[in-house]
């Protein structure tokens, strides 16, 4: 059976943390930058899709590389094919 890669009992503070950052992002885009209520125009809504989609893409090459300096290549593919399994699958959640 295969074991997950990052599991629960030793990175609790991953797992606790990274809902903690969401929530302040979104607290700072919707408190900060979005405070004022206007239309938004179609360039605004690329540059912020662009910013947000590039930030999660720029976590995605962190863990990634994180995972692989730690426990070497074999993992961090493992760690890819179990998120891409995760989140493509079709049905209800096992």
């Amino acid at each position: 059976m295969n074991t997950p890669v990052l599991s629960f009992p030793e990175y609790w503070w991953f797992y606790a943390t990274f809902p903690a950052f969401v929530v302040l992002l979104l607290a700072i885009d919707l408190g900060i930058f979005h405070r004022k209520v206007h239309a938004v125009g179609f360039r605004e809504a690329v540059i912020w899709t662009a910013l947000w989609a590039g930030m999660a893409l720029l976590f995605c090459l962190g863990l990634y590389r994180y995972v692989d300096s730690l426990f070497g290549p074999a993992a961090s593919k493992q760690a890819a094919i179990e998120f891409r399994r995760v989140t493509s699958s079709s049905g209800p959640c096992p």
